[in-house]
């Protein structure tokens, strides 16, 4: 089921249910990226979710110090992407 059109949804992750409010949303050649918060999934409340055509929607769950890591290592690769060239 999508939740695309929705800012705030509900869904099951590890067997909780968690309450998400959309905070950004990127179309990309027929998905849907889109990041928020999440409350009632204890220690993870930030998500990444990614709705493609055709397929179930594939959401990731975390810490706010993990979405920063993350942030940080995939600025990494494109600034080193950039200074190779």
């Amino acid at each position: 089921m999508s939740n695309r059109n929705k800012v705030r949804f509900s869904i099951k992750i590890n067997g909780k249910r968690g309450k998400f409010w959309r905070a950004e949303i990127q179309p990309y050649q027929g998905c849907e990226i889109s990041a928020g918060l999440v409350d009632g999934l204890g220690v993870d409340t930030i998500y990444l979710r990614f709705d493609r055509d055709n397929d179930k929607p594939t959401t990731y769950v975390f810490r706010p110090d993990e979405a920063l890591a993350i942030i940080n290592v995939l600025s990494g690769a494109l600034w080193s992407g950039e200074i190779a060239k």
